[in-house]
């Protein structure tokens, strides 16, 4: 099966303000009769978590709703989304300087993970502005 992708036409860099990236706990803790208990991993497979905030224009907010209606079915399926703090940032050499193309511009990395819309969360969520932004709220899992 071929999953969607977050559309083009909408933004693919979030807000810094408010970001956040959760780990998710692949622990088992087990009691003992004595002493402290015992912890092994569950499950390598764990989901995390990350909390985008997402600013669009009316036109873009119009195409996010397409997308959660009609592309990921109610926001049911899951999509390939670009990467937090990757997709889209200049590669860089060992020393630290940025990597040139032939022509001079710099070469961006195309980092894209697996999310869907998390079930344990709101749906998206929009709030006007007096300009014709509007910050979109999501909460994505980032598959394993």
């Amino acid at each position: 099966m071929a999953y969607p992708s977050w559309p083009s036409s909408l933004p693919n860099f979030i807000q810094r303000d408010g970001f956040r990236r959760q780990r998710a706990d692949g622990r088992l803790r087990s009691p003992t009769d004595l002493g402290p208990g015992k912890v092994r991993r569950k499950s390598s497979a764990t989901v995390r978590t990350i909390t985008p905030q997402i600013w669009m224009t009316r036109v873009q907010l119009e195409r996010f709703g397409t997308f959660w209606d009609v592309d990921t079915k109610g926001g049911t399926l899951p999509f390939w989304f670009p990467e937090p703090g990757r997709h889209g940032f200049p590669m860089r050499s060992d020393d630290g300087g940025v990597l040139l193309s032939a022509d001079g511009s710099p070469l961006l990395i195309s980092a894209m993970v697996l999310v869907m819309f998390s079930p344990d969360a709101e749906p998206p969520q929009d709030t006007t502005t007096a300009d014709d932004l509007w910050p979109v709220n999501l909460s994505l899992d980032i598959m394993p």
